[in-house]
C-alpha cells in the first residue's frame, strides 16, 4: 500500500513500507522509480523495515519546481524522521551521489551504502565529456525531445543502437526522463565535470596552504606535504594544521565558483566548557615545544658555511646564481646596522632574530613567519 511524506516545501512523496527491523531508506538511480528497486526492498525487508521512495517528479510522488538537490536532501530527511529519526541509507548510481549530499548535510544517518557513484576521472577530457553530455540533455528536455536525451545518455555509456531505440521510446522512460537533469546536478556533472566532491575540496586546500606559503610567508610549505621539511623549521604536522585551518571553511566542494567565505576557528560550546581550558593548556605546551627546537645559524653567523650549504644544494647555473646572491648578502651585510645597502642590493625582509633575503629563507632555516617586507 502506497503512503506519504510530506517534504518541507510541501511536496508529497510516495514511498513504500516494507519487513520489519532497523530501518533503511532506498534512494534510487537515475531513470528509476520505486518499482525498480521493488527487488532490492524485498530482500532487504528480511532484515529491516525499507523505505522505497519514488524520488521527486517520478512515479507518484510529486515535484515543486525550482529544483534543487537540498529539496532531494529534505525528502530523505522527511523519510527518515517517518521511520523513527534515523535510519540506514542505501544509494544506488546517482542515488548514491545523492545520499554523499544527505550525510554531508548531516542528516541522522546511522550507516551509509553507496553503490557504484558514477563520478568520473579527474582529467579533463572526462570532465568535459561529462559537462559536454549534461549540456545536451538539458538543451533536448527544453525542446521535449525525450527520446533525444534518453538516447545521448545511453550512447555515452556504450550501449549497442538496437538496445537504445526501443529505451528511448518507452513511454515510462520518457515519463522519468525530465529528472535526468537533477540527477547530472547531483553528480556535479555540469559545473566540475562529475569529479567527486570531497576530492575537489582537498585540491582547494592544498592549493591554499601552497599559495599562503610561497606568496605570502615566502616558504615552500608544499615540501612539508609527505614529509618533514628539509631546510625549514616545518614538519609535516604543521603543515596539515593549515590544511586543518583552510578545512574548516563553510564553502562546499561544488559551490559553482560563489564567494568563498574565510577559515573560521570553530569555538567551543557551553557543553565542553570544562574541556576547552585542557584544550589551550596542551597547545601552550606544544608551543613550547617547538621554541624548544634548535634554530638553524641565519646568515650573519657564518655566511661561509651557509655558501657551502648553498653550494650543496646547486649546480652549474644554479650554483653560479647562488653564489652571486651570496656576495650581494655580504655586500648588505658589510653595510653594518642601520645603514642603507649599496644600489642594487636585493630586497630583504624582516624576522625576529636578524635579517635574511627572501631567497634565503630555506637555506637558513629561519622559523619566524611574521615577515614585514621592506625594499633596500
Amino acid at each position: 500500500m502506497t503512503s506519504y511524506v510530506t517534504s518541507t516545501d510541501g511536496t508529497r512523496i510516495a514511498y513504500d513500507r516494507l519487513g520489519d527491523g532497523p530501518p533503511v531508506v532506498v534512494v534510487s538511480g537515475i531513470f528509476c522509480d520505486r518499482r525498480t528497486t521493488q527487488g532490492l526492498a524485498e530482500r532487504r525487508a528480511e532484515h529491516h523495515t525499507v523505505y522505497n521512495y519514488d524520488r521527486r517528479g517520478r512515479g507518484d510522488s510529486g515535484h515543486t519546481p525550482p529544483y534543487a538537490v537540498e529539496r532531494e536532501v529534505e525528502d530523505i530527511a522527511a523519510l527518515i524522521a517517518e521511520a523513527g529519526g534515523t535510519a540506514s541509507v542505501y544509494g544506488h548510481s546517482s542515488g548514491a551521489g545523492l545520499a554523499l549530499h544527505a550525510a554531508a548535510s548531516e542528516l541522522p544517518i546511522t550507516r551509509l551504502v553507496l553503490h557504484e557513484p558514477p563520478y568520473g576521472a579527474d582529467d579533463e577530457d572526462s570532465k568535459r565529456s561529462a559537462r559536454d553530455l549534461a549540456e545536451d540533455v538539458r538543451v533536448a528536455l527544453e525542446e521535449d525531445r525525450r527520446a533525444d536525451a534518453i538516447a545521448l545518455f545511453f550512447e555515452s555509456a556504450g550501449m549497442p543502437p538496437e538496445m537504445i531505440e526501443p529505451m528511448s521510446v518507452d513511454p515510462g522512460m520518457q515519463s522519468i526522463a525530465p529528472t535526468m537533469v537533477h540527477d547530472f546536478e547531483i553528480m556535479g556533472d555540469a559545473t566540475a565535470g562529475g569529479t567527486i566532491p570531497e576530492e575537489n575540496l582537498t585540491n582547494y586546500n592544498v592549493d591554499r596552504v601552497k599559495t599562503l606559503g610561497e606568496s605570502v610567508l615566502g616558504l615552500t610549505l608544499a615540501c612539508a606535504q609527505c614529509h618533514d621539511h628539509k631546510f625549514d623549521a616545518i614538519t609535516q604536522k604543521d603543515y596539515y594544521r593549515l590544511y586543518a585551518f583552510f578545512n574548516s571553511t563553510t564553502d562546499k566542494p561544488l559551490d559553482d565558483n560563489a564567494l568563498l567565505p574565510p577559515p573560521v576557528t570553530r569555538a567551543g560550546s557551553d557543553e565542553d566548557g570544562e574541556a576547552q581550558p585542557v584544550r589551550v593548556e596542551r597547545a601552550a605546551e606544544e608551543r613550547r615545544e617547538v621554541e624548544k627546537r634548535p634554530q638553524a645559524p641565519l646568515l650573519g653567523d657564518d655566511p661561509g658555511k651557509l655558501g657551502r650549504r648553498a653550494g650543496d644544494m646547486c649546480d652549474g647555473a644554479e650554483r653560479a646564481d647562488a653564489e652571486q646572491r651570496l656576495d650581494r648578502e655580504r655586500a648588505q651585510l658589510a653595510a653594518g646596522p642601520g645603514e642603507e645597502p649599496k644600489p642594487g642590493s636585493v630586497s630583504s625582509v624582516s624576522i625576529s632574530a636578524g635579517t635574511v633575503s627572501p631567497c634565503w629563507s630555506e637555506i637558513t632555516g629561519a622559523t619566524s613567519c611574521s615577515r614585514s617586507a621592506r625594499r633596500g
